[in-house]
């Protein structure tokens, strides 16, 4: 799967990988989560619209009647003096240094950026008064950001910690973005939060599939690979390819091959040309 550059908002799949793209996904999910990961269009089916009209800015949310736009879902909220009733969809692209608040259909920002002329926060004028989120609640509203203590993980608080500006909405999103190959980002911080790596793609080979953490044991009918097992897809995916989790090893777009670490970097152009040649759609 990859960016389907012929619509808004879309991944696609096939057989060839277009020219001069590189970066690519094992599903439509992990494309749509990674590329758009505000968009509640992008994971549906081609069968139904893909193209969800937006506003030019977003201070021009203001003058947009709220009951005739197709952007806002009807999800009720209690907000006094708000948009009463109703929420805004996050814009597709976020808020630059800074959270979409959904009640108030505007950007929030991290000190010392406040709002510019079209309501995102790029103007370091530091005169918006002050943190935002000081009075949120961690976990319902209050933004996520990468975890630096911890293997895989988001955090969330009050106070977004020094020279970070990436924020997010909810967990789901900030990991979905960060680690989009992760199956312990989204878990619980009950939940252990780190799985032992292997060092390289090619380790796999020397670890003993039964007493692996690492791999989950959903059965695969694969004639002379690994069977019985899938290998999970590694947290940092494949450069220039994608992982195959039935051989447990990188699959590269032409020109590029398999390095000494199993990762497609060497562009020798003599390990078989396209993988996927065979593959199905979908």
């Amino acid at each position: 799967w990859w960016q389907d550059f012929s619509k808004s908002e879309s991944c696609t799949t096939g057989h060839q990988v277009p020219l001069d793209l590189w970066q690519i996904y094992n599903t439509r999910e992990i494309c749509c989560n990674t590329i758009y990961p505000y968009s509640n269009i992008c994971n549906q089916s081609t069968t139904q619209p893909t193209i969800t009209p937006e506003p030019t800015s977003f201070n021009s949310l203001e003058a947009t009647p709220i009951m005739e736009s197709t952007a806002w879902p009807t999800t009720p909220v209690i907000t006094q003096g708000q948009n009463e009733g109703f929420v805004c969809d996050i814009p597709t692209s976020g808020c630059t240094n800074g959270m979409f608040n959904q009640a108030r259909c505007e950007c929030e920002c991290i000190v010392p950026f406040c709002p510019d002329q079209n309501g995102d926060c790029t103007s370091p004028s530091d005169n918006c008064g002050g943190n935002p989120w000081e009075q949120c609640t961690p976990g319902v509203n209050c933004p996520w950001w990468q975890d630096f203590s911890k293997s895989e993980s988001c955090t969330t608080g009050h106070q977004v910690p020094l020279d970070l500006w990436q924020i997010y909405n909810t967990r789901e999103i900030c990991c979905n973005t960060i680690y989009p190959y992760s199956n312990i980002c989204n878990q619980s911080t009950t939940q252990p939060t780190i799985t032992p790596e292997p060092t390289s793609f090619n380790s796999l080979e020397a670890t003993p599939i039964m007493e692996s953490t690492a791999w989950p044991t959903t059965p695969v009918i694969t004639q002379g690979q690994n069977e019985g097992f899938v290998c999970d897809i590694p947290t940092s995916g494949c450069t220039n390819g994608m992982f195959n989790q039935a051989r447990c090893e990188c699959e590269c777009i032409v020109p590029f091959c398999p390095d000494q670490n199993g990762d497609c970097t060497s562009p020798s152009d003599n390990c078989g040309g396209n993988p996927w040649e065979q593959c199905t759609p979908g």
